[in-house]
């Protein structure tokens, strides 16, 4: 897969708990979700220009007593942007190409 040097900044809010919030203001690094539920993989993930978005998440999934936004300015560099519909279609190859690997592993 190509990845773009997009060169442009961005705010991006992430969704969490207010002692995680905590911690990130005071110069916490983000920590890599692990879990194997997610939907791109060990990334940190961020809503692009939506602190609403992010605080729905964090009160919805995160299943704290407490959520919490916390907002980033991020420099974006070699990313696989899901907005650009080229991007898009390469996804949708290697989905269509993964289906046919597993129905002939079965």
């Amino acid at each position: 897969m190509a990845y773009l040097d997009y060169h442009r900044t961005l705010i991006g809010y992430h969704g969490t708990s207010a002692k995680v919030a905590d911690a990130l203001v005071e110069g916490e690094p983000f920590k890599v979700s692990t879990s194997i539920s997610e939907w791109l993989g060990s990334v940190i993930y961020f809503w692009e220009y939506a602190p609403k978005q992010a605080w729905w998440w964090a009160k919805k999934f995160t299943k704290n007593s407490d959520p919490a936004v916390v907002g980033a300015m991020i420099r974006l560099g070699n990313c696989f942007d899901l907005l650009d519909w080229k991007n898009v279609e390469v996804l949708q190859k290697a989905k269509d190409g993964m289906i046919r690997l597993m129905k002939r592993m079965h």
